[in-house]
């Protein structure tokens, strides 16, 4: 259930509208760490590296990309497969579009952009669902990356460390822990501090700005139009609101074909006594087979009878054991003089 949450956070048709607003005219190039590849329908191009690239394709990718006047936008890269051993200098924008269960993972991918030979100050963004799994598959990473630092980073076990130093690393941890948490409790942003966090200079915060007043002429949705950007929860239909979901009916299983196979009964012992065997084999108009067919009807008829017996109302199996009188002595042996 929890994966097909992340799936539906992850679907390319969610963020439809917003598929207009990219701008490959700044001159960055971007490492967008997703599995999708709407950039086709664009017409923007593009190298794509996950689990399925052959070894000897990465350097090939890589060259392409870092080439001088690359014609490709953005580098689409899977977590696992592209978080190690690659050297994207010429990136400078880092887009984490699907979060990973471990912390170090995503760091190792944003690593991939500060190399040696980097020239552009780099900009890493993070896509996260509001109030979705997304915001918990984030909360749990950086809950083992804040115990990581805790525990092994401020331990400094290298026997060079002081107690004063390892003190003062886990005070630094704690507090910057805590400033975090009021960072989350204040409001969201609004266009205008995203556009200052993203823009590297003077000239990219007028162009972001340019975009949003373009965007807020041409879209239907938002300030001074009737419905607001995010969907809210009246205009969800009914099925999405309702509390209990309908119990699916049983369905009678119809059984189709010959069935199960049956399965054999396979006997490890013939059922006769040595001396029977032994009769069986020495007697000229007697052979093994007829003597265990014959065993085996004296058992059968052995068991019918039982159970016959067993059945009737004074039948030696229903009927209660004799009890000795009171009056009754028993008899005791007299011992020979």
């Amino acid at each position: 259930m929890l994966m097909q949450m992340r799936k539906l956070c992850n679907h390319p048709f969610v963020f439809e509208p917003v598929e207009d607003q990219m701008n490959p005219g700044r001159g960055t190039n971007d490492l967008i760490w997703l599995d999708i590849d709407f950039l086709r329908f664009r017409g923007l191009k593009y190298l794509r590296l996950d689990g399925s690239t052959k070894s000897d394709d990465r350097s090939e990718l890589l060259k392409l990309f870092n080439a001088p006047g690359s014609d490709y936008f953005c580098f689409l890269l899977s977590t696992r497969a592209g978080g190690l051993g690659l050297n994207l200098q010429t990136a400078d924008t880092v887009i984490i579009y699907d979060s990973d269960w471990n912390p170090h993972q995503d760091l190792q991918a944003q690593d991939r952009a500060h190399r040696i030979g980097q020239k552009n100050e780099v900009r890493i963004l993070r896509l996260i669902t509001s109030n979705s799994v997304e915001e918990k598959i984030l909360g749990r990473a950086q809950f083992k990356l804040d115990m990581d630092g805790k525990v092994i980073q401020a331990g400094k076990f290298d026997n060079k460390s002081t107690n004063e130093e390892r003190e003062a690393l886990l005070r630094t941890l704690l507090e910057s822990a805590e400033a975090g948490e009021q960072l989350n409790d204040q409001d969201e942003m609004d266009d205008d501090d995203l556009n200052e966090i993203m823009a590297r200079s003077d000239e990219e915060l007028i162009l972001f700005q340019k975009m949003d007043q373009e965007r807020a002429k041409n879209e239907k949705y938002g300030p001074g139009h009737r419905y607001p950007r995010l969907m809210g929860e009246d205009e969800l239909p009914d099925i999405y609101l309702a509390e209990d979901m309908p119990s699916a009916k049983a369905e009678v299983e119809e059984v189709t074909g010959r069935g199960a196979r049956e399965r054999k009964v396979t006997r490890y012992d013939d059922g006769l006594t040595e001396d029977q065997w032994l009769m069986a084999m020495d007697a000229e108009d007697d052979t093994i087979e007829e003597a265990i067919a014959r065993k085996d009807a004296r058992v059968e008829r052995r068991r019918s009878n039982k159970e016959k017996r067993s059945r009737k109302p004074g039948g030696t199996d229903s009927s209660p054991e004799p009890s000795r009188e009171s009056s009754e002595t028993p008899q005791v042996k007299r011992r020979r003089k």
